[in-house]
């Protein structure tokens, strides 16, 4: 790890969430850290059954158990109060996931942490820059993972915590767990760059693209207008039972081959000019959310959330297949739709169900989630295609 260029990283988010931070490749990376160095092997773990299947696969390559937990129709996040007490019961900790942005019950999680004795880690993911009650998201548990691809378009992750005795611990495990950069990688590092600007030169960037999608030669392809990849049950139980983290690679690295390789220092570089600009202003994100929130089809809990630079704003239409199509004919992708639940998907192999699956079954098959800087163009394709974008209401619940 580049130890000047990542200390810089550290000390920003450090002073962020007001504890210690490690940089990571990734944040499915810092998820994995400090899964296995908190919990022993086997533990089970709370978590959002609409979450994506890279983090399932993340706390099983650790070694956990994943629990489903019962989720709300008004949020997309996990419905605390429905949480069965044997569930409590049963748990070693509690993985949040806030759902694009919008703020998990974080009080309401930490009683019944302290309570039963649970660790609590925040995915931050979707999360960074959101404040709940004047606090921003990744300070309320024992441990987060950011991932700062999802808001600045750079690879990279931090694990923040609050126990700094586990700082050891934690660069052992990832010393255990990082890859080094191989050498076919470094050369590509070398000439991608070169190529990109000859491609730009000729004005053929885009023309090169469109083959490369067309001849399905793009790592997107592979799971565009796809929620969930395929499962392989065979394979996961090999893997499961070599208790390998390499093994588990065809899953946890699906859509980012990079994810626990040492991160180059000029992606750090430029995460570092990018990262505290945006902790200091945000305003393009709020001004999309803004206006999403004002479509009918936004959950009303968003239109509380103004104030904060949301991942992705969620919204909830009938026929949401039938419009991501029309959308990625008209060059609009929308991806981060977690569907069908994880334990509808993984089955009681290799997870706990959920004691009440209904709202994570609804949630997922009419949510849309549309990225804020992208509102324009989408409201734009909203008009010209003609897209039916109510309200989905659901038992009068919304």
């Amino acid at each position: 790890m580049p130890p000047k260029l990542a200390k810089q990283v550290e000390n920003i988010m450090a002073g962020y969430v007001g504890g210690e931070c490690v940089f990571v490749p990734s944040g499915r990376m810092a998820l994995y850290l400090a899964l296995k160095v908190w919990l022993p092997a086997g533990a089970k773990v709370l978590m959002s059954p609409i979450d994506d299947d890279v983090i399932f696969f993340t706390v099983i390559a650790a070694g956990m158990r994943p629990v489903m937990a019962p989720i709300s129709d008004k949020t997309g996040n996990m419905d605390i109060d429905a949480i069965l007490e044997e569930t409590w019961q049963m748990l070693d900790a509690v993985m949040t996931m806030n759902h694009h942005g919008a703020p998990d019950e974080m009080e309401l999680l930490l009683e019944k942490c302290r309570e039963h004795d649970l660790f609590l880690l925040e995915d931050a993911a979707h999360a960074l820059g959101i404040f709940h009650d004047g606090k921003p998201l990744g300070s309320f548990g024992d441990a987060a993972g950011f991932s700062f691809s999802k808001h600045l378009g750079i690879h990279g992750g931090a694990l923040c915590f609050k126990d700094a005795s586990k700082m050891d611990a934690i660069r052992k495990a990832y010393r255990e767990a990082i890859q080094v950069r191989p050498l076919k990688k470094k050369i590509e590092d070398v000439v991608r760059p070169l190529l990109w600007s000859i491609m730009d030169f000729l004005h053929i960037r885009k023309l090169v693209w469109k083959i490369k999608s067309g001849l399905g030669l793009t790592k997107r392809k592979a799971r565009q207008g796809k929620s969930r990849m395929p499962l392989r049950a065979e394979q996961l139980r090999s893997a499961q039972a070599s208790r390998d983290i390499g093994a588990f690679d065809p899953w946890v690295l699906v859509d980012g081959p990079m994810s626990r390789t040492e991160t180059k220092n000029k992606e750090i570089a430029a995460l570092i000019s990018k990262l505290q600009p945006y902790l200091d202003d945000n305003s393009d994100w709020l001004k999309g959310v803004e206006k999403l929130t004002k479509l009918d089809a936004a959950i009303p809990i968003t239109r509380e959330l103004t104030d904060q630079p949301l991942m992705r704003v969620p919204l909830l239409v009938e026929s949401r297949e039938s419009i991501r199509g029309k959308l990625r004919e008209s060059s609009m992708s929308v991806p981060y739709v977690y569907f069908p639940p994880l334990d509808e998907y993984a089955g009681t192999e290799f997870c706990d169900p959920s004691t009440a699956p209904e709202n994570a079954q609804w949630w997922g098959e009419h949510v849309l989630p549309i990225p804020p800087l992208f509102a324009d163009k989408f409201i734009g394709l909203v008009d010209t295609l003609g897209l039916d974008i109510r309200l989905a209401r659901r038992d009068k619940s919304l």
